[in-house]
């Protein structure tokens, strides 16, 4: 799969979020601020969790913490039910790209 490239800068505490694609960010995180209002709930969950966001259409990409692209889908509508219960519990990253704008939200499996 696609790998991000997280470099961690030790002297103004950032860590920069790179990718190449439909799904292409660079975002650092004293910068993290999301343009479209995006909610994950349950937040942490065992791998199953609705994404609800201010769009109609656009394009998801999930990330493991990594940088290993393990989803990309088209974001049909408002509200979408995903499924990642056959991943090892950790820490996600949930990149969510429309006409308005960009969010990154990071997502907790729990199992």
């Amino acid at each position: 799969g696609q790998l991000l490239d997280w470099n961690f800068g030790t002297i103004a505490g950032t860590v920069t979020f790179c990718a190449a694609g439909p799904c292409a960010a660079t975002v650092s995180v004293n910068e993290l601020k999301n343009e479209i209002a995006v909610d994950v709930y349950p937040n942490p969950c065992t791998g199953k969790f609705t994404l609800d966001a201010e769009i109609t259409k656009g394009e998801i990409c999930i990330y493991t913490i990594i940088g290993e692209k393990i989803l990309s889908q088209k974001f049909p509508n408002a509200e979408l039910e995903i499924d990642l219960s056959t991943q090892p519990d950790g820490v996600y990253f949930l990149y969510v790209k429309s006409e308005k704008g960009t969010a990154i939200q990071k997502i907790i499996i729990d199992k």
